[in-house]
C-alpha cells in the first residue's frame, strides 16, 4: 500500500504544524516547504522562498496532497497601502508559483487552498458556502486568493477559515490577556459575530473533507456561532475574571486604523457544508472550546 504523501506549503505557522503533526499520526509522509524551519515536528523540511521554482518543486513529483497555506498575517502591522500589499502579493505569488510547479510535474494532487471567512464581508446575515462575497479590503482579498484555483484540473478544496482558537499561538492569548489583567470586556458594542473554531476540529475537519474527496468552498468554522459580548462573557467564565469593562470603538479605530475592523466587525457563518456531510464537532460551544484551550495557561 502506498504511503500517503502530504506537502505543505507556508507550514510553519499554527495551521500548517498542527497539520502536519495530524498528518504524521495518520503515518502520512510529510514534507514542509518553508523558509525558515517550523517550530515542533513538523517532517521533513525543504526550503523555499514562496516566490522562485526550484529544486523543491521534485517533492511535487509524488505527492497525493498539497497544502496551500502561505500568506503573511493579517493581524500584524498597521495597514497602510505597502502592508496591504505585501499582504496580498505573499497570498497571490506563491499560489501562482505552485500551481506551476503541479503543472511541470504533471500531477494532479488533491488541492487544499487556505482561505478565510473574510470572504463574506461583514455581516449579520447568516451565510453559508452558497453565499457571495463582500466588498471590502479582505473580502477582495479573499475572492481573488480564491480565484486562483480555477483553472486547476484535479480536486481543489477551499477552507475559509474562521479565527481559530488555540493555547499556543494565534489571537487568543491576545484575546485573554485584558481578561487576565482583570480589565476584559466587550469590543465596540459587542454585536459584531465572531466566527470560531478550535485548532484540534480545523485540522480533524480539513483531514475530514479531504477524505470525503470534497471540493469547492469548505467554511472551517464551529457551529456555536457567538458574538463578541458573548465571547467575553465566555472569557471571563472561563478565566475567573470580571467581563464588564468594554473598548469604545473609537479607540480601537485611533490605534488600528482600518485594521480594526479585525475587532469591529464580523460574520456569522455556518458550516453547513462539514455537517451536511456527518462532521462531529468535539469543540461545538465556545465553552467548551475555551475550557480546553486554557486549562494549561
Amino acid at each position: 500500500m502506498k504511503n500517503i504523501k502530504i506537502v505543505l506549503a507556508g507550514g510553519s505557522g499554527l495551521i500548517g504544524r498542527a497539520i502536519a503533526q495530524h498528518a504524521q499520526t495518520l503515518g502520512y509522509e510529510v514534507v514542509t516547504l518553508s523558509r525558515g524551519k517550523p517550530q515542533g515536528n513538523s517532517g521533513r523540511i525543504v526550503h523555499w522562498d514562496g516566490k522562485t521554482l526550484g529544486p523543491w518543486q521534485t517533492e511535487l513529483e509524488e505527492a497525493d496532497i498539497v497544502v496551500n497555506l502561505c500568506g503573511a498575517s493579517i493581524g500584524e502591522g498597521r495597514w497602510t497601502q505597502a502592508r496591504k500589499r505585501e499582504i496580498r502579493e505573499s497570498r497571490l505569488l506563491p499560489t501562482q508559483r505552485l500551481f506551476e510547479a503541479i503543472a511541470k510535474a504533471g500531477v494532479r494532487p488533491q488541492f487544499l487552498q487556505a482561505s478565510a471567512v473574510g470572504f463574506y464581508g461583514p455581516t449579520h446575515t447568516p451565510v453559508d458556502e452558497t453565499s457571495g462575497p463582500g466588498s471590502d479590503f479582505l473580502a477582495e482579498l479573499a475572492l481573488e486568493w480564491e480565484a486562483q484555483t480555477a483553472g486547476y484540473r484535479g480536486p481543489c478544496l477551499i477552507a475559509r477559515f474562521g479565527i481559530v482558537l488555540a493555547p499556543e499561538g494565534g489571537v487568543l492569548p491576545r484575546l485573554s490577556l485584558p481578561f487576565k489583567l482583570f480589565v476584559g470586556g466587550p469590543l465596540g458594542s459587542g454585536n459584531q459575530w465572531f466566527p470560531w473554531v478550535s485548532l484540534s476540529d480545523a485540522v480533524r475537519a480539513l483531514f475530514y473533507a479531504l477524505d470525503k474527496g470534497l471540493t469547492g468552498p469548505l467554511n472551517v468554522v464551529a457551529p456555536g456561532a457567538v458574538t463578541n459580548r458573548e465571547l467575553a462573557r465566555a472569557l471571563g467564565q472561563t478565566l475567573n475574571r470580571p467581563a464588564f469593562l468594554p473598548t469604545p470603538a473609537f479607540a480601537l479605530r485611533a490605534l488600528l486604523g482600518e485594521q480594526a475592523c479585525l475587532l469591529l466587525e464580523g460574520q456569522r457563518v455556518l458550516p453547513k457544508k462539514l455537517q451536511d456531510f456527518g462532521f462531529e464537532f468535539t469543540h461545538p460551544d465556545i465553552q467548551s472550546a475555551l475550557q480546553t484551550a486554557l486549562k494549561r495557561n
